[in-house]
């Protein structure tokens, strides 16, 4: 899967392009093609457990364009491969569609999808939009942005992540 080049992605060598084939992505293992999002495949890249400093996670992407799809980073404890921010992440941004225009959801979230909402808002979708979660393991404070839109800090009693998760249906 891929598209053109991504203007935030730094240079890899070990990236292969295909024509304007350009980036390397998640959406094979997003299921974005799927017409429907009955199931949400949740990628998990394991944290080390020893993190004292201050650490921020970023992906850029959109969710793909069908009823109920999103796309969602977000740090969590299980190690389940799918619909784990849905159901329980303890910190989460998500994107997903608006029904009432083509603007993008924004929610950042505490304790999954369902879960608190800190912060939330509309924005244009820009294919690449950047996602950012930020963690101070020795505050317990987060916070986070969207497309540069800074969300702020919160104070919250959530112990380090064992994982990072990218969840949903979408580019990534």
């Amino acid at each position: 899967c891929g598209t053109g080049k991504n203007p935030f992605e730094l240079f890899s060598p070990l990236q292969v392009n295909f024509g304007t084939e350009q980036n390397t992505m998640l959406c094979t293992l997003l299921n974005a093609e799927q017409a429907t999002p009955a199931v949400s495949p949740t990628v998990l890249l394991p944290m080390p457990s020893n993190l004292t400093v201050p650490y921020e996670i970023e992906i850029n992407g959109t969710y793909h364009p069908v009823p109920g799809a999103y796309l969602a980073l977000g740090l969590t404890n299980s190690g389940v491969t799918s619909g784990n921010l849905a159901t329980g992440g303890n910190i989460v941004l998500v994107l997903k569609a608006n029904p009432a225009n083509s603007a993008i959801i924004y929610e950042f979230r505490l304790g999954g999808l369902n879960g608190q909402i800190l912060a939330s808002g509309l924005g244009q979708d820009n294919f690449f939009n950047q996602l950012k979660i930020r963690y101070n393991p020795q505050t317990r404070v987060i916070g986070g942005s969207f497309n540069g839109v800074d969300f702020g800090n919160f104070p919250t009693n959530i112990a380090p992540s064992r994982y990072v998760a990218i969840e949903g249906h979408g580019y990534a």
